[in-house]
C-alpha cells in the first residue's frame, strides 16, 4: 500500500552545531587548537609498515581519536617545528600579444628556493630549465630537452624536499593551475600526484569565495593534500591596504628590492635565443622565487599565521582560504565547549 509521508514542516526543530566542519568538531572535542603539539601515548597506536602506508609521510600510524591529547601552546609547547618551505615561480613561453594558455604555451622554467623555518638563510635554490642554459651562481641548474621531463623532475624535487609549506606570488590562481592543466594537456597525469597521499591527483577546480576583506573571488585553485599552499599575494592582500599589489610594488615597499628587469613580452624571445639569453631568464625566474620567501621572512607571515591559528582554534589553511567569521565562531565554540554548552546552528545568508 501507499505510505503517506507526514508534512515535513511539522518537524522543524532547532539543531545545535550541525553546521560545524569535521575538522573543527574534532579539534574542539579533543581540546586541540590550531598549530599545536599533540601526544599519542605509548601503546595507544599502531605504526604502519611501508607497504600499508597510504601516504608518503615518514611516519604513519593508526589510533583511536580519543587517544590524542592536545597541549595548550604554553612554555615548551609554544615552539614552532622546523617546517620545510619551498618558494617557487614558473616561466611560461608564448607570444607577447596574448596571455599564455596551458593548451598552447609550454612551461619553460621552474625555479625554487628551499628554507627551513627558523634558519637565517635559505638552504638551497634550484632552476629547472628547458633547453641549454649557462651556469648560474649559487643555484643548482637542471637542463631538459623536453617539457615533460622538466615537469616530472619538478614533481620529484617537491617529493624529495617533502615541504610542509609551499609559497610564491599568485601561485594559487596562476602557477599551480597552469602546471596541472599543462601536465594534463601533455598527458602526464603522474605529475599531478603532488601531495602526500599516494594515488591522489591534484587538479585545478573552480572556486568562488566571498571573503569580506578580499571581496568575491572566482577562479581556479589546486589543492595539494598534506601541504599548505601559502600564497604571499593573498597573505599581503589580507593584511595590508596597498595601492598596488604587484610583486614589484610590494617588494619595493617592504624589502627595498625589485624584480630583475625582464619585461614579460621578452620571455619567449629570450627562450628562443642563446644559452646566455636563457641564463638571463633563469636569473629573473630565480629572483621571482626569492622575493616571496623574503617577504614571508620579513613580514613574519608564518609566525603570525601560526599564532593566529592557535588563538582562533582553526587550522592554518582557514586563515588564507576563509573569512573572519569562522575564526570568531571557532573561538566561541571552544569557550562554550569548556563550559559544557552547545551553540545553536544559525544559517547565515552571507557566505563566509
Amino acid at each position: 500500500g501507499k505510505v503517506e509521508m507526514p508534512n515535513a514542516r511539522q518537524y522543524r526543530c532547532q539543531t545545535f552545531e550541525s553546521n560545524v566542519d569535521f575538522v573543527l568538531r574534532f579539534m574542539n572535542d579533543r581540546q586541540i587548537t590550531g598549530c599545536s603539539w599533540v601526544t599519542i601515548p605509548k601503546g595507544k597506536y599502531t605504526l604502519l609498515s611501508p607497504k600499508d602506508k597510504r601516504t608518503f609521510s615518514q611516519i604513519e600510524l593508526d589510533t583511536n581519536f580519543e587517544s590524542i591529547e592536545g597541549h595548550p601552546c604554553e612554555g615548551d609547547w609554544m615552539e614552532i617545528p622546523r617546517l620545510r618551505i619551498i618558494s617557487f615561480d614558473i616561466e611560461v613561453g608564448g607570444e607577447p600579444d596574448h596571455f599564455p594558455t596551458p593548451d598552447k604555451d609550454p612551461v619553460i622554467q621552474i625555479c625554487a628556493y628551499v628554507q627551513v623555518q627558523g634558519d637565517p638563510e635559505p638552504l638551497l635554490s634550484v632552476a629547472f630549465v628547458l633547453d641549454k642554459c649557462t651556469k648560474l651562481v649559487g643555484t643548482a641548474l637542471y637542463q631538459f630537452e623536453e617539457e615533460k621531463s622538466l615537469l616530472l623532475a619538478w614533481r620529484k624535487f617537491v617529493r624529495f624536499i617533502d615541504p610542509d609549506v609551499i609559497t610564491g606570488y599568485n601561485i594559487n590562481s596562476f602557477d599551480w593551475p597552469y602546471l596541472t592543466d599543462r601536465a594534463t594537456h601533455l598527458k602526464c597525469k603522474e605529475f599531478c600526484e603532488l601531495g602526500r597521499y599516494k594515488g591522489e591527483y591534484s587538479e585545478a577546480k573552480e572556486v568562488t569565495k566571498n571573503i569580506k576583506v578580499l571581496g568575491t573571488r572566482e577562479g581556479r585553485e589546486v589543492e595539494i593534500p598534506g601541504v599548505l599552499n601559502y600564497d604571499m599575494l593573498i597573505s599581503i592582500q589580507t593584511d595590508y591596504k596597498l595601492r598596488s599589489y604587484t610583486l614589484n610594488a610590494v617588494s619595493a615597499k617592504f624589502l627595498g628590492d625589485q624584480k630583475e628587469d625582464v619585461h614579460y613580452s621578452m620571455i619567449s624571445t629570450l627562450q628562443k635565443g642563446t644559452p646566455q639569453d636563457r641564463h638571463r631568464l633563469a636569473i629573473y625566474c630565480v629572483k621571482d622565487a626569492y622575493l616571496p620567501l623574503q617577504l614571508m621572512n620579513k613580514l613574519l607571515s608564518i609566525f603570525t599565521s601560526i599564532e593566529l591559528s592557535r588563538v582562533c582554534h582553526v587550522p592554518l589553511n582557514y586563515l588564507l582560504n576563509r573569512g573572519q567569521q569562522i575564526r570568531v565562531f571557532s573561538q566561541l565554540m571552544n569557550k562554550a565547549n569548556q563550559r559544557g554548552m552547545i551553540i545553536p546552528a544559525v544559517r547565515s545568508s552571507k557566505a563566509d
